[in-house]
């Protein structure tokens, strides 16, 4: 291991990662210290008997040409042009994503659409403001006849929080130009809503599974720049109040790695799993501060099929509470060399909370719910699940409450403070970000810091506060 690397960084994870893979382009030199056997955190490619699935419904939105260009040299094959249309199960036919006029007015009454509208018009007064929170975001956006159809059960379900108490930022790009007027006009006047192209339904894709990425980064990282099963327990400051900074780390195996001034920390981790890391070197405000910043899990159900296909979608979403899990994916619909051809493989999301019903209960118990409400959808039948895998994927989604980016900031105001530190990732900033976000702010991170001298904030250095 290099005891004195350009950047040590705190999780091998997609953002780790690509902090290691960008510097070692710069000629700079990095540790990575990962807590798991494998790296790749949440963004892998598993194997279940010939059948291969990532550990999440994942894609490669083409938004930034320069980081487009950065994948396709990584795995060093073509990508994929995927068009695979998401729906959301209903019954009956299902309903693409988003909605199109003409099953909307299949699944609702031709009262209730108009009570959509009317519904809309009368919320036309609170469109002068921001809305406060997701319900009111979705109510304005569809109505609340639509919204608790279709979107309010799924985010409740997935978030597993009142969608009062979650901020309109969980709707991401997903329902972005879409909304009821569009649906009725096209419905009443004849107009196209075009939802042809929304990003959930196109996309690139690497022909071997989303990890193709992250295995060619960690495969050209120098020997010991990866060190894997050591997840950190402690972190030690210097103890000079005037020039605070990380002195050592300490892993769950007694590891301790000496961090010199020249060394720029980088974490990855959880702002909570950081925070507790420093125990009581930070304040207790700090400690409180990030104790409601809460993570989603997710127990990710993996059944290979003795069948060629289960679905033609990129997604199957699921709103309805009944069902534990909230999306199906198929990764063979991604690309034909992720399963034989006379087999498929799903993949099933459940979400939980550390300690709920879901968390607890035992794989095959959640195995075999899983596939008795499969086969009540008529999806699978039990003789043809040749084997399954339950796999537990920590800190999945950040539950973004309403007003958490007030928390966020003051949070990383207060490590602000530790000359050297700098947080980056979806994790450690809090923040839902597509791949393509993520490799981005590795990129621009390591490319400013390397001018930047170590001391400075490390806010200022990824240029987002």
């Amino acid at each position: 291991m290099n005891t004195n690397p350009d950047f040590l960084i705190l999780g091998g994870g997609p953002a780790g990662l690509s902090c290691a893979h960008y510097a070692r382009l710069e000629g700079l030199s990095s540790v990575v210290l990962e807590a798991s056997s494998s790296p790749g955190g949440n963004c892998r490619t598993l194997e279940l008997n010939g059948c291969h699935y990532d550990t999440g419904a994942h894609r490669i939105h083409d938004r930034d040409a320069e980081i487009t260009a950065d994948i396709r040299a990584l795995v060093g094959e073509d990508l994929l042009e995927v068009s695979a249309p998401s729906q959301i199960f209903w019954s009956g036919p299902n309903l693409h994503f988003p909605p199109r006029a003409s099953e909307l007015a299949r699944v609702l009454s031709p009262l209730e659409l108009l009570q959509a509208g009317f519904e809309l018009a009368r919320a036309l007064p609170a469109k002068l403001r921001p809305p406060r929170d997701f319900a009111e975001f979705a109510c304005q956006r569809y109505g609340r006849t639509i919204a608790a159809k279709l979107l309010l059960p799924y985010s409740q379900k997935l978030w597993g929080a009142p969608t009062q108490e979650l901020s309109p930022r969980i709707a991401g790009e997903r329902l972005r130009g879409i909304d009821v007027w569009a649906l009725l006009r096209a419905q009443f006047l004849g107009e196209r809503a075009d939802t042809s192209k929304h990003l959930d339904g196109h996309f690139l894709y690497p022909p071997r599974g989303i990890g193709q990425i992250f295995d060619a980064m960690a495969q050209k990282l120098p020997p010991g720049c990866l060190q894997l099963e050591q997840a950190v327990t402690q972190i030690e400051l210097n103890g000079n109040p005037d020039e605070p900074r990380i002195a050592a780390i300490l892993t769950d195996d007694g590891t301790r790695v000496e961090v010199s001034p020249h060394t720029q920390v980088v974490s990855t981790l959880p702002l909570s799993v950081l925070v507790r890391a420093l125990g009581k070197q930070v304040s207790p405000r700090l400690h409180s501060l990030v104790s409601d910043l809460r993570f989603r899990h997710v127990r990710l159900c993996a059944l290979q099929v003795d069948r060629p296909q289960i679905t033609p979608n990129a997604s199957l979403y699921f709103p309805d509470p009944e069902d534990p899990f909230v999306r199906l994916y198929e990764p063979k619909n991604r690309s034909a060399a992720l399963a034989p051809p006379q087999q498929t493989c799903v993949g099933l999301e459940v979400p939980c909370s550390e300690g709920d019903d879901i968390f607890s209960t035992s794989e095959d118990a959640l195995a075999s719910t899983i596939i008795g409400r499969l086969e009540a959808h008529g999806l699978v039948h039990s003789p043809e699940i040749l084997d399954l895998r339950v796999t537990l994927l920590r800190h999945a989604y950040p539950v973004l409450t309403a007003g958490f980016e007030t928390l966020v900031q003051r949070a990383e105001s207060a490590l602000g403070q530790l000359h050297g530190l700098h947080l980056i990732g979806r994790n450690s900033r809090y923040r839902y970000q597509h791949i393509h976000d993520v490799l981005r702010s590795a990129r621009d991170f390591v490319t400013k810091s390397s001018t930047i001298p170590v001391s400075s904030n490390p806010q200022r250095i990824e240029g987002s506060a």
